[in-house]
């Protein structure tokens, strides 16, 4: 089995064999729970298989591919997976399942069936029980992210306290550019209807500092500058964010002056800010 999917992991890297692929998607679920118990190198190269098949650029093929996961039950069978090496704490399995997930998550289908078997908390109980490794958790944020593009998921991730999760991660590894623009994007989604975390501890601070610790990043400006327009819907954040974060703001947008995407954002928060007077 785990030479099989190794062969077919190799192949699924290329679109153009998903296509051929897909009605054998099946044969890789059942092979799964069969071996539901066995080791990291006989179970990762199909999780890698399933991972691939949601990973596909190709628009029209993406949705055959997702469509044959989610019929044979993939989304399922990877909540097994998790839920059987949690205890035995198999960190490289785990963050492939994750990878897996994320890769699925974009699709509004996948969604609704990841977030209706609770692998959303099931993420965030990862971010908790395995801190001590920090390539897991930032798959757990990613994975988090873009089930955030999504509303039904933002409702049942802020009932769990997402943002919270994902902030103190964020507050933790403030170096990790990459985990931080997918924390900002998860937590700049939950803010649509949950703003009151960042009252709590040092979060609205963390987010400011990010801006000094990378001054050269459009993505993370941006990203950074979206959270503060919609944090700024709260009068007690907007007036936190007008005396604390704008001289941040301001200075990191001196290096964007040319790019229009990070000026228009810039002058949302402005126009945002303006409806307390104080500011």
């Amino acid at each position: 089995f785990a030479r099989a999917t190794k062969c077919l992991s190799s192949m699924s890297l290329v679109d153009q064999c998903i296509a051929t692929m897909a009605k054998h998607v099946p044969l890789v679920v059942n092979g799964i729970d069969i071996h539901l118990n066995a080791a990291v190198a006989t179970l990762r190269p199909a999780v890698e298989v399933l991972s691939n098949f949601g990973a596909v650029e190709d628009e029209i093929l993406d949705k055959k591919a997702t469509k044959a996961l989610i019929e044979a039950g993939a989304i399922e069978a990877l909540d097994r997976v998790i839920n059987a090496h949690l205890v035995t704490h198999d960190v490289p399995l785990l963050t492939s399942c994750l990878d897996a997930l994320y890769n699925i998550g974009n699709d509004e289908g996948a969604a609704r069936i990841i977030v209706r078997q609770g692998l959303g908390a099931l993420a965030l109980r990862c971010l908790d029980q395995f801190d001590f490794d920090h390539d897991l958790r930032r798959q757990c944020v990613k994975f988090l992210s873009v089930l955030t593009y999504h509303d039904f998921a933002i409702r049942e991730l802020a009932e769990a306290r997402a943002a919270s999760e994902v902030l103190a991660v964020l507050s933790a590894h403030p170096d990790d550019s990459e985990l931080a623009i997918d924390a900002l994007l998860a937590v700049s989604n939950l803010a649509t209807v949950d703003t009151r975390v960042f009252l709590e501890k040092n979060y609205l601070k963390d987010v400011v500092n990010l801006l000094d610790l990378n001054p050269n990043s459009p993505d993370l400006v941006k990203f950074v500058v979206v959270t503060f327009v919609r944090l700024a819907t709260d009068d007690e954040l907007s007036k936190r964010i007008g005396d604390d974060a704008m001289p941040a703001v301001m200075q990191a947008t001196a290096n964007f002056v040319d790019d229009p995407d990070v000026l228009s954002l810039v002058f949302e928060l402005l126009g945002q800010l303006a409806y307390v007077k104080s500011n």
